[in-house]
């Protein structure tokens, strides 16, 4: 019986703790996103509307990142993460290989 209720708390933990992991990684991507966004639109000067597509990432290296498609170039894709706290953008990637590709949203071309 005390083995029985030992078993039942320990998954209790685990799912709970599994829960707020999730969750919690869930909330932080959406605190990201939206200061990537208010960075492009505070501070870059562009509209909310310009977005297509915004997404954030928790990878390896850097460990958080956002990639960001613009409605009036949506064949590629710009990658902004935190530095110091500062937003940056570090990488510009084309949809299709492309090696000729111009990027009309790059902050150090």
């Amino acid at each position: 019986m005390k083995n029985q209720n030992i078993s039942l708390k320990i998954c209790i933990v685990v799912v709970i703790s599994a829960l707020l992991f999730h969750f919690g990684v869930d909330y932080y991507k959406k605190q990201v996103t939206q200061k990537v966004i208010n960075y492009l639109v505070l501070e870059k000067g562009y509209q909310s509307t310009d977005i297509a597509e915004i997404k954030t990432y928790i990878s390896k290296a850097p460990v958080v990142s956002t990639s960001v498609i613009f409605k009036d170039e949506r064949n590629a894709m710009y990658m902004y993460k935190s530095d110091n706290g500062q937003m940056e953008q570090y990488h510009c990637i084309p949809a299709i290989n492309d090696l000729k590709q111009k990027y009309i949203h790059a902050e150090n071309p």
